[in-house]
């Protein structure tokens, strides 16, 4: 990718910089979770994007390619600049739990599996009392979940714990557990829908 240095901050050090992926070199990301349009008539001139925060507490920051313009996750545009995802994972984490903290070392990739482990281990995702009373565990939910998004009937995956296909169409489906999988749920009418993690 190509870098563009922007200035050096104080006790920051040089603020490193990177093309956004996708739309040309209309718009640079820094390191530090800035993002700059690209005015390129004679001069170079950058210009700050503000962000804004969606309803779960994330910046997002609104870019144009060509004649469409894309909302983009802040945090998910700073680690595809700048944080190497070999594994191929799908998610990105703040490691310290603040959402609005977008500095590449305050970011890592991760599965949704780890995703939500952290989640419950800094209290950012709190497990209601139902849940806690109930014959499943954590452990257990995340399996089903993840058996059945491979590929598993929920009649076969049903025959493995104590509740009924009913309770686990609810997981799958978002209606129940949510705090513990991410799945939002939609009702798109009969059937069971295999509901997408945040």
């Amino acid at each position: 990718m190509d870098n563009y240095k922007i200035k050096v901050c104080r006790n920051r050090g040089v603020v490193k910089t990177r093309f956004v992926e996708g739309f040309g070199k209309n718009y640079i990301v820094s390191n530090l979770g800035q993002v700059f349009s690209v005015a390129r008539s004679g001069n170079w001139k950058l210009k700050q994007l503000k962000p804004n925060v969606n309803h779960k507490g994330y910046s997002r920051v609104t870019l144009k390619n060509g004649g469409e313009c894309k909302t983009l996750s802040l945090h998910r545009v700073v680690a595809h600049a700048f944080i190497e995802n070999h594994l191929g994972k799908t998610q990105v984490n703040h490691i310290n739990g603040i959402k609005s903290d977008n500095d590449v070392a305050n970011l890592e990739w991760c599965t949704p599996k780890e995703n939500i482990h952290h989640a419950l281990k800094t209290g950012l995702t709190k497990v209601s009392s139902g849940e806690k009373k109930s014959q499943l565990t954590n452990e257990d939910v995340l399996q089903i979940v993840s058996r059945y998004h491979n590929g598993e009937m929920l009649r076969e995956i049903s025959k493995d714990y104590p509740v009924s296909e009913q309770t686990l169409s609810s997981i799958v489906n978002g209606k129940s557990w949510s705090s513990v999988t991410g799945i939002q749920h939609s009702y798109i009418g009969k059937g069971v829908k295999r509901c997408q993690m945040n």
